[in-house]
């Protein structure tokens, strides 16, 4: 059996860094802030390695240095290392300054990879950030920073030279590992929906497509989320770790001024999503007039679901999945959106699909998705059998084996 190890830090520096919260208003005094670097919680890669086969074995900094084993080093920050080091810039360096010696020196001679977990956000930098991280790893003694490996989700991110980046669908393989297998659905609940629309952390593509599908009159055919004062939607709102006791809550990490006892409720899909909605509308983290490509765990949640869905995402969304080997819906219905660049007329496609199909009746619109079992089935099993994390392993087997 393979083996991997990582080497951590029991006085971990990175896990004391913090900076405010975005809602410090409802924050209680004694709480420190917001994590800059935060435990993976939705793939976790030793996790990943063990799912993969390999035993995975933990040691201090000072034994994996000590030893002949070559290891791994996992820095994870939240969102990703540019965007802290262009808000934080000071702290960033301070803490990049607190590494272990004998670590750089493992790094350096390569029995060390080092990897630099950016999956979780967009990737949202110019060449000039990175530049400022690569004189940074060279002042804190790593002689080449080309070997710092930093995953990335978003494929066609326009990166510089100056590291191994290595893309990873970093979240097809976190709901991969949730591990669920829900039975095609030919049983309806009695109260069912055309649609399913989660909008729990609030955005202006999500807003504007909510408030259209109120302003032609379908919301009645939508169980929905939306946080919004003006158009308060709450579906799913039980299924989020959402409490009033201040005492034990924290304000949400994200853009929701509301507390909560974890950011780790992404991975809430319960059964009712698929027994009370026929389509589901993923509204994706980004809705933009570009290009550039981040698909989360939002779009494969219905393929786990077996669910057909509509995606607002980034141009190009769909064709991305589809040279994975997933299949779309084009022959139920136009997925034109996909091909359009601006983000108000790719809006304007969607609902305009939505719309139409929101003319069927119940009963139709049901027939048109159990006779589609196939490709739910065809979805679930693809996401269920690739292993997008080997390009992380491959990249860190270069470095360790010192290819």
């Amino acid at each position: 059996m393979k083996k991997i190890v990582f080497a951590v830090d029991p006085d971990d520096k990175f896990l004391q860094c913090y900076r405010p919260y975005k809602h410090q208003d409802i924050a209680l005094p004694q709480q420190t802030g917001r994590p800059m670097f935060i435990p993976d919680y939705h793939a976790p890669l030793d996790k990943v390695y063990k799912d993969n086969g390999y035993t995975v074995e933990k040691k201090n900094i000072t034994q994996a240095c000590a030893g002949s084993d070559p290891f791994v080093y996992l820095i994870s920050p939240q969102p990703n290392i540019f965007n802290l080091l262009r808000d934080e810039p000071k702290k960033i360096k301070d803490v990049f300054a607190t590494i272990d010696p004998l670590l750089i020196k493992a790094i350096n001679k390569k029995q060390c990879a080092m990897v630099i977990h950016n999956c979780k956000e967009q990737y949202a930098d110019n060449h000039g950030t990175e530049k400022q991280f690569y004189e940074l790893l060279l002042h804190i003694g790593i002689g080449n920073p080309k070997h710092v490996i930093i995953i990335e989700n978003s494929p066609n991110a326009q990166v510089s030279g100056l590291f191994n980046f290595v893309q990873w669908n970093y979240f097809e393989t976190a709901v991969r590992l949730l591990g669920k297998n829900y039975s095609p659905t030919d049983k309806f609940k009695a109260n069912y929906k055309k649609f399913l629309c989660l909008n729990f952390t609030p955005r202006y593509h999500r807003k504007d497509f909510m408030y259209k599908m109120r302003d032609i009159n379908i919301l009645d055919q939508f169980n929905a989320s939306h946080n919004d004062e003006i158009l308060p939607l709450s579906y799913d709102t039980n299924d989020h770790n959402i409490i009033a006791d201040k005492d034990n809550a924290k304000p949400s990490s994200g853009h929701i001024p509301m507390l909560i006892a974890d950011v780790n409720h992404w991975n809430t899909i319960p059964i009712k999503l698929k027994q009370e909605n026929l389509i589901f509308v993923v509204t994706e983290t980004p809705f933009q007039s570009e290009e550039l490509l981040f698909i989360t765990e939002k779009t494969f949640k219905p393929m786990l679901l077996k669910m057909p869905f509509i995606l607002l995402s980034n141009a190009g969304s769909l064709e991305y999945l589809q040279t994975l080997g997933y299949k779309t819906f084009n022959h139920m219905w136009s997925e034109r959106y996909d091909k359009i660049l601006d983000e108000h007329e790719r809006l304007k496609e969607i609902v305009r699909v939505v719309h139409a199909l929101s003319t069927l009746s119940n009963g139709q619109l049901k027939e048109v998705v159990l006779n589609n079992q196939d490709i739910l089935e065809h979805n679930y099993k693809l996401l269920m059998s690739r292993r997008p994390e080997c390009n992380v392993f491959d990249a860190i087997d270069k470095i360790i084996t010192r290819q």
